[in-house]
């Protein structure tokens, strides 16, 4: 993936040569972001508490979700903490889809908050904390930042708003079922449910969490079969099957799904995601006698 490799290299040269943004606060200023953390309640030994690290990026720019696309780099968070403290994954909010023409990428314009979990064992004795995070902010260009930032976790942080409006902007669990084909040279996902009904094929998109599944330059196609969506798309050559394909499907005036779909079985002919597949097994077995 060229356009992939080139910003990785890209990025590696220039974080050799770049400063953090700022030490010793829970706020950067950088050159095109500004960054926060904030901690919603006092971690207290045997307990979780939630950190907002919250992203403001100027007009015209934009970072990444964890699977960037066709190119870029997702925003990455390293931690510093107390003895018995460790932070969970990111949490991380529906993203947007952004095109060149020539390239895909999926992130966020204007804002964007991730959340992480810190959970403490009964003996931890919460204090200080740093995190470091490293993103990659792009317009017609794309410039790596990074900013170290302390909080202490014995002390809430920030509104009550901040972590109500990041929870607000999480995909919400799936109610369907879910199931995935890869073959060789086209990936297809299928999402049954039966309020996906009145669902139009124009309102769907679909953001595959795993990088390099999909094939540059790929264009997805979605068809609408009643209460059945499939979403398919050139996948990339070589890659492998996974036992679970997460992602985010994005209904227009409907709202995000998170999903986890499983390999569709062999002999299930609508889980093929095929355009034929039910007239295409027919005619198979006929002429199988």
């Amino acid at each position: 993936m060229p356009a992939r490799l080139f910003i990785i290299a890209f990025a590696a040269l220039a974080t050799a040569f770049l400063a953090a943004g700022a030490f010793g606060g829970s706020s950067a200023a950088l050159e095109h972001v500004r960054l926060a953390a904030y901690l919603e309640a006092p971690l207290a030994p045997g307990k979780t508490s939630w950190v907002a690290i919250r992203q403001e990026m100027d007009p015209g720019w934009h970072t990444y979700w964890r699977n960037p696309g066709e190119s870029g780099l997702p925003t990455s968070v390293s931690w510093s903490l107390p003895a018995g403290v460790r932070a969970g994954e990111i949490r991380w909010p529906t993203p947007e889809q952004f095109s060149d023409g020539t390239v895909i990428n999926y992130g966020y314009a204007k804002e964007a908050t991730l959340l992480v979990p810190l959970t403490a064992s009964a003996s931890a004795k919460p204090g200080a904390a740093r995190l470091t995070v490293n993103l990659l902010a792009c317009e017609h260009m794309c410039i790596p930042e990074q900013a170290v930032l302390d909080i202490d976790l014995r002390k809430a942080s920030g509104s009550g708003s901040v972590f109500d409006a990041a929870r607000h902007a999480l995909p919400v669990p799936f109610a369907g079922a879910s199931s995935f084909r890869l073959g060789a040279h086209r990936l297809r996902i299928a999402f049954d449910a039966p309020w996906l009904d009145g669902v139009t094929a124009g309102a769907v998109t679909v953001f595959p969490a795993a990088p390099d599944m999909v094939a540059d330059g790929g264009v997805p196609q979605v068809e609408k079969n009643g209460d059945r969506i499939i979403w398919s798309v050139q996948a990339q050559d070589g890659v492998k099957r996974p036992q679970t394909l997460e992602g985010v499907l994005r209904i227009a005036g409907r709202g995000a799904f998170a999903y986890a779909a499983r390999p569709a079985p062999a002999a299930d002919s609508r889980a093929v995601g095929d355009a034929m597949g039910l007239w295409t097994a027919i005619a198979l077995a006929f002429l199988g006698g």
